[in-house]
């Protein structure tokens, strides 16, 4: 009783947004209620994905004629921020945020760069996620896991496969302008983490304070990097080797079209109007965060703006330090801030699957099995043409391709080093995301 009920209530109102998009009402709402209306609809939405399967839930959705809607700022949309969510506890005057599904168990697991100014402590704080992709929950934290030992000031942390060999590596910007490149020589459920080498790769020294962020930002197959800088320049350096062979050009200073906005820059990429290329947040001194829209292409960023405080965001943390991740496995991106305060502030994505205009849930395309082994299968629902696969890692290396124009398609993914990984299907403009555990 208590489980069919959750399900007309999420069948209620999603067919109340419904109605009021179909009329024009939805831009009337005010947009405080707009976010509590999405809130609760991505809450009742997780309860009838984790109630149902199969075609009882696609009959449910179909049913609902769910809309998946955002504001006009694009395609998200954030709840107010809870401090130290999850239980997630912080108790230090740094706090700097990297998440990473570091055993491969198909959740992403949080580390935190833990600086005690005062008792002049430095420490990396592992918080294991023992709960699921969907429903989060954090262990108590273990400091300086899997034989990391950091040093002079770490800022700015990633984890991310820079040698290609299937396993999260560590990289991270300091103080003093330098990087340090930790290679994971255990293996990607069983991580060990060599000592740091600094300025791998060809890579130089910023001015101070590097803060790093790693995306494929020419989408040729390896990763590229940002480094924000103390005095608010961004560094670019891109990468002329390989994914297995890293090797990074000298820098460009504000590349893209971007600029100075304050300093302290943070950057973070992640694509937050759905278009398939990545845009850019920078968290900065003035407390503010900064959006740059890449206007160009996926080989090719142009960067706009930039745009104060988007997407309904607010911010009260010290120097704040973005990190995205779908913590809660809905298929949009959730934001994390770390800063100088200690405190660790979640901001929930209610742009409920991350798109930027209304599109009928019973046209998104199935994929099948998650968990996958050997192959996916994609299966292109409605009528909206061709697909394009493109499965990549969390900081968007491409790792397969695929373009197919059956209805029916098999990724073979046997080759992909267990993990999670990001699937998405381009058909006639609109990008559908999944997030796929390989093992």
């Amino acid at each position: 009783m208590k489980y069919s009920r959750k399900i007309n209530q999420f069948t209620n109102l999603s067919r109340r947004i419904n109605v009021m998009i179909t009329n024009g009402d939805w831009d009337r709402v005010p947009q405080g209620m707009q976010r509590r209306l999405l809130g609760r609809l991505r809450h009742l939405l997780r309860i009838v994905r984790s109630l149902l399967a199969g075609p009882q839930l696609k009959k449910v959705l179909a049913g609902a004629a769910v809309l998946l809607c955002c504001s006009t700022a694009g395609a998200q949309s954030f709840m107010p921020p809870v401090v130290n969510p999850y239980g997630i506890t912080t108790d230090t005057s740094f706090t700097s945020p990297a998440f990473a599904d570091i055993d491969s168990d198909g959740d992403y697991d949080l580390f935190l760069i833990d600086y005690n100014f005062e008792a002049y402590e430095l420490n990396m704080n592992f918080f294991e996620n023992t709960g699921t992709a969907v429903n989060p929950v954090f262990a108590a934290p273990v400091t300086n896991p899997f034989s990391l030992s950091l040093t002079d000031k770490p800022y700015r942390s990633e984890f991310a496969d820079l040698d290609d060999d299937g396993d999260l590596d560590f990289f991270v910007g300091e103080y003093y302008g330098t990087m340090q490149f930790y290679e994971n020589t255990g293996s990607s459920t069983v991580p060990v983490f060599a000592a740091g080498m600094q300025n791998p790769f060809g890579l130089d020294s910023v001015a101070q304070q590097a803060m790093i962020a790693l995306a494929d930002l020419d989408n040729d197959g390896d990763l590229d990097l940002l480094v924000g800088e103390y005095y608010g320049a961004l560094d670019y350096f891109q990468n002329t080797g390989t994914a297995a062979a890293p090797n990074f050009s000298s820098f460009i200073l504000n590349p893209f079209g971007l600029s100075v906005v304050a300093d302290y820059a943070t950057p973070e990429f992640a694509d937050l109007d759905n278009d398939g290329d990545f845009d850019l947040l920078i968290g900065a001194y003035t407390n503010d965060l900064y959006y740059f829209e890449n206007t160009g292409t996926i080989s090719a960023p142009a960067f706009t703006g930039p745009v104060m405080n988007p997407f309904g965001l607010s911010n009260s943390i010290d120097v704040p330090m973005p990190a995205f991740v779908d913590i809660n496995g809905d298929g949009d991106l959730d934001l994390f801030i770390g800063g100088y305060d200690g405190t660790l502030a979640f901001f929930e994505n209610t742009a409920i699957g991350g798109v930027d205009k209304p599109v009928a849930d019973k046209d998104a395309p199935e994929v099948f099995p998650v968990p996958a082994d050997d192959y996916l299968t994609i299966r292109n629902n409605g009528s909206l043409g061709k697909m394009n696969l493109r499965l990549t890692d969390a900081t968007g290396r491409t790792i397969k391709e695929l373009a197919a124009s059956e209805d029916e398609v098999t990724l073979q993914v046997g080759d992909v080093a267990p993990g999670l990984y990001i699937l998405e299907i381009l058909r006639q403009g609109r990008i559908d995301k999944r997030n796929v555990l390989i093992r």
